[in-house]
């Protein structure tokens, strides 16, 4: 037997299909029929057990396109990558520092743009006062009832 493929994508559904065989013989039987059909590119006989065969038949055009694939990735793969000139050549590595500056300067920047909208805004229902002696901010209440006080009258 000549081997096709080293590797092959085994999907859990095809494995969990298999395992709801009502015998062992028949689990066997698929088992044998999907690695023989991967690694040798064997088509299964299954005729003397039709829903077998109709198993097989259904999960075929899967086992091909992951065939496929395989082989595509281990092809690119023997390429060794993007060639010089190529953009992707020259992109740099990001490591995880470089992400945690990056997230640095966008909170600063977030924070800096907030300060310059408030500029100029003195929030009535905080006593700077207060604040500073006990670190929480307080409620101010000659600025939130001065205002009240001449609409009412």
């Amino acid at each position: 037997m000549n081997v096709l493929e080293e590797k092959a994508t085994f999907f859990r559904s095809h494995y969990d299909s298999i395992l709801m065989l009502p015998t062992v013989e028949e689990q066997n039987t698929m088992f044998k029929a999907v690695f023989d059909y991967i690694f040798y590119g064997m088509m299964p006989t299954l005729t003397d057990k039709p829903y077998l065969d109709a198993i097989f038949t259904s999960w075929k055009p899967v086992l091909d396109k992951s065939i496929e694939l395989r082989r595509t990735a281990s092809e690119n793969g023997k390429k060794g990558g993007a060639p010089l000139g190529n953009k992707n050549a020259c992109k740099e590595k990001t490591t995880d520092r470089l992400n945690e500056n990056k997230l640095k300067e966008k909170k600063n920047k977030n924070k800096d743009m907030k300060n310059e909208s408030e500029e100029g805004y003195e929030n009535p229902l905080v006593s700077g006062r207060d604040e500073e002696e006990s670190g929480k901010p307080s409620i101010d209440f000659e600025k939130v009832y001065a205002g009240n006080r001449n609409q009412c009258s």
